[in-house]
């Protein structure tokens, strides 16, 4: 019985040790994939802050066409409000 109990204590050390290592791997493993996700995402804002130029340059172009557009719309309305304003005096 002396035995039993002896060959159980230390399959269970045996168990707790080889526990403690699998951890040890993945909190090692763990470490080094959250250092490559830091170096990806530093590497992704970079690249979006450089793209930022280029979407602000598209707003003021957006803004200016939209400035023409509106002006050029507001032109033909009022000449053709006079047209048929004049048509109605006449």
């Amino acid at each position: 019985m002396d035995t039993l109990i002896l060959t159980l204590k230390i399959l269970l050390y045996l168990a707790a040790i080889i526990l403690l290592v699998v951890l040890a791997v993945l909190g090692v493993k763990t470490i080094k994939v959250m250092d490559k996700t830091d170096k990806l995402l530093d590497d992704v804002d970079e690249k979006v802050k450089s793209l930022d130029n280029l979407f602000l340059a598209v707003d003021k172009v957006g803004y200016g066409i939209n400035k023409v557009t509106d002006t050029v719309t507001d032109r033909i309305v009022n000449f053709v409000s006079r047209i048929f304003k004049k048509r109605k005096d006449d």
